[in-house]
């Protein structure tokens, strides 16, 4: 495979991942400037989300690493099954704009729910060039969660 490109190694690798898993999906390719997006469409691979997107995450990053070794220069990779990531995306967006104006109403700092490095980062992008807030990220492992820190007067931090 070393003379096939990225999308090419990751359209095979997750096809053949999904097969193996018992699954029958179309893995179709969508290269941007700044990421290749895996998307896996087909009967009952909604099941391959898992619980929050954590199985989608783990293909995700299964795919990633198989494709990026030994590779000089990379974009990052996004696996997505039947539009999971853009619906998740617009629900983290949503989420972020209501907890923010929370945190500039009421002065305090918002946690977050524990959720994965992917949603975390759609947070901390959408809120940085927020007015009045600013994010950072506590805790280990699966209890990782994001804080939303208010910073105007009366802040409490």
């Amino acid at each position: 495979m070393a003379d096939k490109t990225e999308a090419e190694r990751g359209q095979e690798y997750l096809t053949e991942i999904l097969k193996l898993m018992g699954y029958q999906g179309d893995v179709t390719v969508h290269e941007g400037e700044d990421r290749l997006t895996l998307e896996v469409k087909g009967e009952d691979v909604g099941q391959l989300i898992g619980r929050k997107g954590a199985t989608l995450d783990a293909l995700q990053l299964l795919v990633a690493k198989m494709v990026t070794k030994g590779a000089e220069t990379t974009r990052p990779i996004v696996v997505d099954v039947a539009g999971y990531r853009e619906q998740r995306n617009g629900e983290l967006l949503a989420m972020a704009a209501k907890k923010s104006d929370e945190a500039i109403k009421t002065g305090r700092v918002i946690a977050l729910e524990p959720m994965s490095a992917h949603d975390r980062r759609v947070i901390h992008v959408a809120l940085t060039d927020t007015p009045g807030v600013t994010t950072r990220s506590e805790g280990e492992g699966v209890n990782r969660r994001l804080m939303i820190v208010p910073t105007g007067p009366g802040a409490a931090s």
